[in-house]
């Protein structure tokens, strides 16, 4: 509760002092105690512990459930719902209430159960410590006598030792209470009558078979809300569920040291996130953006370690669209993309060596020049014509900053 606000106080910009809300289904606003006394009196106002039970569609309280579609159901749902086969709550209620407290009556013979039990585990410590003593008297006995001399005192520790009665009294308290077996029973019976889509919101720890684990919020049985959930190899995930998927905003760190942070929608990374990569020929390297089906896709910056940089689009996880490749030796690349590499139209600024300051502008293939093209010298010059796999073909002509024009075949 200590996260609900009033939303009329916000309004006003001021702070709510209350720990008592309401929620009102005329406004559809959050309310103090202060602010519900001034409100409209005419308004349909519940106690904000009550929202759970309020449509969401809607704003009003259920009142049915539908056993078909497995979902509650407000007035105005059970019109839409009408022709399906709809339950009162007050139908069920009272017969859901008494189970209720029949379980709760259980849960205190389980209470019981589990004391008689630690009852039973201490007196079955005591009794291994004796055997301990037990057993050193049948080897001192059995090594001071012949087997045809084993007398009464032997047979006394015999009957002594054989007089346990712990596997008994187990096995009593089970079969008279039956308990485990009728807990079972009434727990179907309940879940049979509201619904395994029920309103039932948990928190607790599950350990499952394959030795993973999972700490936090579930909701019939899934997992659903904020939690945490180890895997056995040393991976995890810590952020939003739903119906035992990730969707929402979560951190994954991987066993090998990667971490994912940002939107995940059907158990895969789906909106904006970051990505760091921490293991393997990535190592080192960042990106931020956008991703869809668990791959990046959209807009995005990638830095990698060597202090190289790409901004722009993605598709399937490689460069694709337009962009801007920034290089650590000053070089950059500004245009089209395709799988990966430099692919369309576009421009590169050199940035090294003899070709310092030049810049080629034209049509790019598979990451090479290809197509027409100019390519611009430093000195003013530029030179026109055709490329093929990075290399000049056919007649080029050449621009000189002075005036002259000269031709040349390649």
């Amino acid at each position: 509760m200590s996260s609900v606000t009033c939303d009329k106080c916000e309004e006003k910009n001021k702070k709510a002092n209350d720990t008592i809300f309401f929620f009102c289904i005329s406004c559809k606003k959050t309310l103090c105690k202060s602010c519900c006394e001034n409100h409209g009196k005419k308004h349909n106002i519940i106690n904000y512990d009550k929202i759970d039970y309020i449509c969401d569609t809607h704003y009003e309280p259920y009142t049915k459930f539908c056993n078909e579609c497995r979902i509650d159901l407000c007035p105005s749902c059970d019109n839409i719902h009408k022709s399906h086969n709809n339950i009162s709550y007050e139908n069920i209620m009272p017969d859901i209430d008494k189970i209720k407290d029949e379980i709760n009556e259980l849960r205190k013979l389980i209470d019981n159960f589990k004391n008689e039990i630690q009852d039973i585990i201490d007196k079955l410590n005591k009794e291994m410590e004796n055997m301990e003593i037990y057993y050193n008297i049948y080897n001192d006995m059995i090594n001071n006598y012949e087997n045809n001399n084993i007398n009464y005192n032997l047979i006394q520790n015999i009957k002594l030792i054989n007089n346990n009665s712990i596997m008994k009294d187990i096995n009593q308290i089970i079969t008279e209470k039956n308990i485990i077996s009728k807990f079972k029973y009434l727990m179907n019976i309940y879940n049979k009558m509201i619904g395994k889509n029920a309103r039932i919101n948990k928190k607790g720890i599950i350990h499952l078979n394959n030795g993973d684990r999972y700490e936090g919020d579930y909701k019939n049985d899934k997992r659903e809300g904020k939690g945490i959930y180890y895997w056995k190899d040393g991976s995890k995930y810590e952020g939003d569920w739903k119906n035992s998927l990730k969707e929402g905003k979560g951190i994954y760190i991987w066993k090998d040291g990667d971490k994912y942070e940002g939107d995940y929608k059907n158990d895969k990374r789906e909106g904006k996130g970051v990505m760091h990569y921490n293991s393997g020929k990535w190592e080192g390297d960042i990106y931020e953006g956008e991703w869809k089906n668990d791959k990046k896709e959209g807009k995005g910056i990638y830095c990698w370690k060597n202090g190289d940089r790409y901004e722009g689009d993605y598709k399937n996880d490689k460069r694709e669209g337009r962009g801007i490749c920034f290089y650590d030796y000053g070089e950059r690349y500004e245009g089209d993309w395709k799988n990966d590499k430099r692919d369309g139209k576009g421009t590169y600024f050199y940035n090294k060596g003899k070709w310092k300051g030049d810049r080629y502008e034209g049509e790019w293939k598979n990451g090479l020049k290809e197509g027409n093209g100019i390519y611009y010298f430093k000195n003013g010059d530029k030179q026109v014509g055709n490329y093929l796999k990075g290399n000049l073909i056919g007649e080029h002509i050449t621009y000189h900053a002075n005036g002259e024009i000269t031709r040349k075949n390649y």
